[in-house]
């Protein structure tokens, strides 16, 4: 989900990739473009990382099929919301006309889609940031 730590889970897995020598990290990619990147590394058989928001059929097909793994993480909406506002330094209103409602039907459906596939790990933001080791 947008706003939910999921750069910060892509960059944990994309390093236990590297380091265990078992893939590497391709980056975001729009998820209109899966198949084009998807086919682009077809003869490479390690693990490609990859960071996407958007649930496309395609990438759909890869979980049923077991050629995919996934980390979802998700977020309360309300706070996804006021992150971007933070994110987009806007207010309420700002972000509400801009994309507001068809920001916020997105990610619930993203939800529905991402966690209903099967070999996908989801988690809470929440949890997450629980589990980070703090100095003290």
């Amino acid at each position: 989900m947008y706003r939910s730590a999921s750069t910060l889970q892509f960059q944990i897995v994309s390093q236990l990739v590297k380091e265990a020598d078992i893939g590497q990290q391709i980056g975001w990619i729009d998820a209109q473009r899966f198949l084009e990147v998807r086919n682009s590394y077809q003869s490479d058989k390690q693990l490609k990382v990859v960071k996407v928001h958007q649930f496309t059929d395609a990438i759909g097909k890869e979980f049923t099929q077991d050629n995919a793994l996934g980390i979802y993480t998700f977020r309360d909406i309300r706070d996804v919301y006021v992150s971007m506002m933070q994110q987009q330094q806007k207010l309420f209103d700002d972000i509400w006309n801009w994309h507001g409602r068809e920001f916020i039907q997105t990610c619930l459906d993203n939800y529905k889609q991402w966690t209903r596939l099967p070999r996908v790990l989801v988690s809470q933001y929440e949890n997450i940031f629980q589990s980070i080791p703090r100095k003290k």
